[in-house]
């Protein structure tokens, strides 16, 4: 007896695909946009937030792309 073919649940990177029609440069031009986008949300609101509130952390940008503390 065949086995059945696993479930693959559908995830935010094929939803992505999908929403640009296979197109896989144009689904990572989006979301290298919107990367740039949140990096310069978060350069604001680390200008906004006071120190004090944060008790002393403030958020930094790595080369490599992972947000550090």
């Amino acid at each position: 007896m065949p086995r059945p073919a696993p479930v693959v649940e559908p995830n935010d990177v094929d939803w992505m695909i999908v929403e640009h029609g296979g197109d896989l440069r144009a689904a990572l031009e989006v979301s290298m946009t919107e990367v740039e986008r949140l990096r310069h949300e978060l350069a604001l609101a680390s200008l906004a937030v006071s120190s004090g509130f944060t008790r002393g952390w403030q958020p930094t940008i790595a080369t490599d792309g992972i947000t550090q503390g």
